[in-house]
């Protein structure tokens, strides 16, 4: 092989150069990757094998990118800490309400699911997945990532559970009976299944 003083000859000026003239000869474009063509076809791939435009939008690309920066920051952590997701301040007496009323008392915390963190979650012979949406999930962006969280929750066995704070202080009693019949529901398939 030539020695082109480089430790990667993709990194060489005139393989760099070579490139380019091959991508314009052949796309019209610097790179195949600014390519109209090239994108569209991307997109096509994506859309067939992931059923959205983009992989990094795919539950697997989410879940890939979410356990790559959640390494990163614990591997910045000191003295033993644990990371840990943001907890509302309505969290703890919301769901501490809740358990009055179900009989799963051992809601969990703290606990990740490929990459999402629900608010609480229920790991027995039923599986749900607990989220308490503040304001900000009256936005657009943050009901997308709603969206996407759900498709992991649901991907991995667990149905989720969206709690409006709003919904909750205007009337708790009936989110209350909205936790217990979808609790109802899923034992009622549980023991379809058994």
């Amino acid at each position: 092989m030539i020695n082109l003083g480089v430790k990667n000859p993709s990194q060489s000026k005139k393989v760099k150069e070579l490139k380019k003239e091959k991508s314009q000869k052949k796309f019209g474009t610097n790179c195949p990757f600014q390519s109209e063509e090239i994108k569209r076809k991307s997109k096509e791939t994506c859309n067939n094998k992931y059923g959205v435009d983009n992989w990094s939008k795919s539950v697997e690309g989410i879940s890939f990118y979410k356990k790559n920066t959640i390494e990163k920051i614990k591997s910045g952590l000191k003295d033993g800490k644990r990371f840990s997701p943001f907890h509302g301040k309505n969290e703890e007496p919301i769901f501490n309400e809740i358990k009055l009323h179900i009989e799963y008392k051992n809601l969990l915390k703290d606990q990740e699911i490929d990459g999402c963190w629900p608010d609480e979650l229920i790991n027995e012979d039923i599986k749900i997945a607990f989220e308490l949406d503040g304001i900000d999930h009256e936005f657009e962006f943050q009901k997308e990532k709603d969206k996407r969280k759900d498709k992991v929750y649901i991907s991995k066995g667990y149905m989720p559970i969206h709690i409006k704070e709003s919904d909750w202080f205007e009337d708790k009693e009936l989110q209350i009976v909205k936790v217990q019949e979808t609790i109802k529901f899923l034992e009622q398939i549980n023991q379809l299944r058994n």
